[in-house]
């Protein structure tokens, strides 16, 4: 079992972020290495005003590579759109694999934000037929030197993409994942699976989601590729105090900041789209007005506590399956994630290393 740490650079107050926020970000990364993270990850996030302001992470990340030496980097997650073509990732992640020494780690996803798709002028229907394209494409033009495809959305001549990555052969492969569906085609594709948004169907909805993984892993075919069997699961807002009361205190306002948005974004998607239909029940769940402790109880999505709740936590995401827990540290003073970061480091990473 393994801690990982995701940051979108979540301004405090609800204020835009200033230029030293990124600064900020270095440093905690910086502090995460040291800590013991296994994995530091920011997103690929798109016309945010506060809460995910970091629209670059290709940028951020050759940076920090030169910054850090051991921890991994890994973008949770290129959006798989076609403002993005497949092509262009696939050649930031060899750039990125390069000037980290082999530590890069790719993250994909469907994107989950509403104006990301409108501004880009991008139809919810075709975003599925669009992320299977590219990761087909991804993966056979970080294989294979002379890479052809011929897909609905893309069609690619033979052509061959540098520099060629330094892990062989190609980094591991993710996808952050909110459906059974999609926990299912990417144990068929081989890759990674993040769990995303656990909040509407609480700890069932991780079993199963796990159980179709494996299912798709059943049927797996990487194509030349690297089977990446990667299980995480997110917690979206992530906190560690040395008292429960203390944590609740500290997060409760970033926790509805946070949960609040991301309700606003899902009502739209799952009017929009079939495919978005599994995040429905997300406004249910919040308007029943348990109060934070009732949903961090209900799911991993809210991970806030103390050590010893951390590790609670881990043991149960163990046993249905999961070998890794991502918490989003952010949207807080800068002082408070690097205690917290310190904190996991020293009283849970080292427990859960032999697990």
């Amino acid at each position: 079992m393994k801690l990982s740490i995701i940051q979108e650079c979540d301004a405090p107050n609800g204020v835009r972020p200033p230029v030293s926020r990124y600064q900020e970000l270095v440093r905690e990364a910086i502090a995460a290495e040291e800590a013991g993270f296994s994995t530091y990850m920011v997103s690929e996030q798109h016309f945010n005003d506060t809460i995910a302001t970091l629209s670059a992470p290709e940028s951020f990340f050759g940076y920090l590579a030169a910054k850090t030496s051991a921890i991994r980097l890994r973008v949770g997650s290129f959006v798989m759109l076609s403002f993005n073509h497949p092509l262009r990732s696939a050649e930031r992640a060899a750039t990125l694999d390069v000037l980290s020494n082999g530590r890069f780690e790719i993250g994909t996803a469907r994107s989950n934000n509403p104006q990301t798709l409108k501004t880009f002028g991008i139809d919810p229907n075709d975003t599925r037929t669009m992320w299977e394209e590219s990761i087909q494409i991804i993966r056979g033009a970080l294989t294979r030197e002379n890479f052809e495809f011929d897909g609905r959305i893309w069609k690619i001549p033979p052509v061959t993409i540098m520099p060629r990555t330094v892990q062989l052969p190609h980094p591991p492969i993710h996808v952050s994942a909110t459906s059974i569906e999609t926990h299912f085609n990417a144990g068929r594709y081989g890759i990674g699976v993040m769990t995303g948004n656990s909040l509407p169907g609480g700890w069932d909805y991780l079993a199963e989601a796990m159980d179709s993984y494996k299912n798709g892993l059943a049927e797996v075919d990487v194509a030349g590729g690297r089977l990446t069997e990667s299980r995480a699961a997110l917690a979206a807002v992530a906190y560690c105090a040395p008292t429960e009361q203390a944590a609740l205190n500290e997060a409760s306002e970033v926790a509805g900041r946070f949960v609040g948005l991301i309700v606003q974004w899902y009502d739209q998607l799952s009017a929009a789209s079939k495919d978005y239909k599994a995040f429905a029940g997300l406004r249910s769940v919040v308007d029943r007005k348990d109060g934070l402790p009732q949903l961090i109880d209900r799911s991993p999505y809210l991970t806030i506590g103390t050590p010893e709740f951390f590790l609670k936590r881990c043991r149960k995401l163990r046993d249905l399956g999961y070998n890794e827990l991502i918490c989003r540290i952010d949207g807080m003073s800068h002082e408070q994630h690097l205690a917290t970061i310190k904190l996991l480091g020293k009283e849970v990473i080292p427990q859960i290393e032999s697990w």
